[in-house]
């Protein structure tokens, strides 16, 4: 019933072999190679870092789509003399190392879809008000521009304190949103 394979049998399958394992190691190296040169890439996250995929990067032509909708808050991470200067109307000031009460790593908060069960009690010594936590509200930040990591870290930290939503972050900053001369307060 069965026939003896054949040397020519065996060397069939070695090489079938030897190609499914070019092939891998080819798609290893293109993948590598994108994750390498594109600026999104393909993460490579642990799954603590899986939490803070909800931190999404938009255009200031996007940020304005929803500020003109009314349906966020902006919030300037920037310190509190760049957002005394000159900030988006209407957003609050809290800058990265801002106290607003205890972090997630302190006291584990749930959360609901909407932000209930979110940690949202003022800090008594500085008073930052983060009640919008609990609102259905989409959340935007900005700081001064598209390196300053000043916007990601409170944005984490929202997300630390039980904020469940995605986290918009405008990808350049204040200056673009300024150069493209969409609305902007001065001074207190």
């Amino acid at each position: 019933m069965f026939k003896r394979t054949s040397a020519s049998g065996v060397t069939i399958v070695m090489r079938l072999i030897k190609e499914m394992f070019t092939i891998v190691v080819a798609a290893s190296i293109i993948g590598f190679g994108i994750n390498l040169f594109n600026h999104h890439g393909f993460l490579l996250v642990g799954g603590r870092d899986l939490k803070y995929k909800k931190i999404v990067p938009i255009s200031s032509f996007e940020a304005k789509i929803k500020y003109d909708a009314g349906i966020a808050l902006f919030i300037d991470a920037r310190e509190k003399s760049e957002y005394d200067d000159a900030r988006i109307t209407g957003a609050i000031n809290i800058p990265p190392f801002s106290q607003f009460g205890p972090d997630a790593a302190d006291e584990p908060s749930g959360g609901n879809r909407d932000g209930a069960g979110a940690d949202t009690s003022p800090d008594p010594g500085t008073g930052v008000d983060v009640s919008f936590m609990s609102r259905p509200v989409e959340i935007i930040i900005y700081c001064e521009r598209s390196s300053c990591g000043a916007s990601e870290m409170v944005g984490r930290r929202l997300i630390d304190r039980g904020y469940v939503r995605n986290i918009y972050i405008i990808d350049k900053g204040f200056p673009e949103w300024k150069s493209l001369g969409y609305p902007v307060e001065r001074g207190e």
